[in-house]
C-alpha cells in the first residue's frame, strides 16, 4: 500500500470513527436498561413549557417534585446546556426534529455524554408540540437536560438511544438538582 493510500485509509477510518449516531453518548458497551415502566415517566422525551419561556402557573417548586430527584439520581447526566440548533424534517410518520445542544456545565451523573449532543424528537413525542410551536425561539435558550441512555428496541446489545427531559434553567431547578445530588451522597 502506498503512503498516499495509507494516509487516505487512516483519514477515512478517523472520519468513520467520528461519525456515529446522533445520541451524543459514548461507551455503549455497558448494559443498557429497557425504556419501560417508570423510566417512561422520568425520561419522557418531554420539554417543560417554562424551558422555552412559556409561562405556566406552577404551584409546585422543583425541589418538591420527586421526579426531579429521581431524574437526577438515575440519569446518566444532568447538564446545563444551550440549544444551538433545531432542525426538522418531514417523514412518512410526520414531522420530526433534532435539537443540537452544547453542554455548559455538568451538574450531576457520571454517565457518558459528549459536550455537544443531539436529541431526537419524533412527531408523537411529548416534546413535539413545544418544539413545533417554539422551534425558532429555542435557539440560544439555556436549559437543564436530564438524559439517560436506554437500549434501542430490536437493536444489538449496547446500541442505545438517549431519552431525556428538559427543564427550565432556573435557580429553583438548579437548587432541586443540587439537593438531589446531596441526598444521594448522604445515603
Amino acid at each position: 500500500m502506498s503512503r498516499w493510500a495509507g494516509a487516505c485509509a487512516a483519514l477515512l477510518g478517523l472520519g468513520l470513527a467520528a461519525c456515529g449516531g446522533s445520541t451524543g453518548a459514548r461507551g455503549s458497551d455497558r448494559p443498557l436498561p429497557a425504556w419501560s415502566g417508570h423510566a417512561l415517566d422520568l425520561f419522557d422525551d418531554g420539554i417543560e413549557p417554562m424551558a422555552v419561556g412559556y409561562p405556566m402557573d406552577t404551584t409546585a417548586a422543583p425541589e418538591s417534585d420527586t421526579r426531579v430527584r429521581e431524574r437526577t439520581q438515575t440519569g446518566d447526566a444532568v447538564v446545563r446546556a444551550t440549544v444551538m440548533t433545531v432542525t426538522s424534517k418531514v417523514e412518512d410518520a410526520g414531522r420530526s426534529w433534532q435539537i443540537g445542544l452544547h453542554t455548559v456545565q455538568r451538574l450531576g451523573g457520571s454517565g457518558p455524554i459528549d459536550a455537544d449532543f443531539t436529541l431526537s424528537v419524533g412527531p408523537h413525542d411529548p416534546a413535539a408540540g413545544i418544539v413545533q410551536a417554539f422551534e425558532g425561539r429555542m435557539i440560544g435558550k439555556s436549559v437543564i437536560v436530564f438524559v439517560r441512555e436506554f437500549a434501542r428496541e430490536g437493536a444489538p446489545p449496547g446500541e442505545g438511544d438517549l431519552r431525556f427531559h428538559i427543564a427550565s434553567d432556573s435557580p429553583d431547578e438548579q437548587k432541586a438538582v443540587n439537593a438531589a445530588i446531596l441526598a444521594q451522597q448522604v445515603r
